[in-house]
């Protein structure tokens, strides 16, 4: 008889063994059949790292590595213009009339308009 523990341990060695899935993905064949590139419809950026909230269980902020001190606390203009140009440039390779962006960071507003 079979265990859960049997089952996890087959699942994990198959896991190791098997190649990982772009070795085996064959995109011209894919398009040959007929399928379209899927594209983004949602961006997720990172403008500012630092957070006002100072919570006591932050891993970030109050645990042991500070070496977020040291990166900067905004994202850059410049980078900011050329992602923007990214993002316009896929969309409208796609034919998107929208895309979704969400602002992240520690705090995204603390970067200002």
């Amino acid at each position: 008889m079979q265990t859960a523990s049997d089952d996890s341990l087959r699942i994990a060695r198959d896991r190791e063994s098997a190649p990982w899935p772009h070795a085996e993905l064959d995109v011209a064949a894919v398009r040959r059949a007929g399928q379209k590139p899927f594209p983004f419809r949602q961006f997720v950026l990172k403008v500012h790292s630092r957070c006002n909230l100072d919570c006591s269980y932050c891993v970030i902020y109050q645990g042991e590595d500070a070496s977020w001190r040291r990166r900067p606390a905004r994202v850059s203009p410049g980078a900011m213009r050329q992602t923007a140009l990214r993002i316009a440039e896929h969309a409208t390779a796609h034919g998107l009339s929208e895309v979704r962006i969400d602002l992240h960071g520690g705090e995204p507003l603390l970067s200002g308009a």
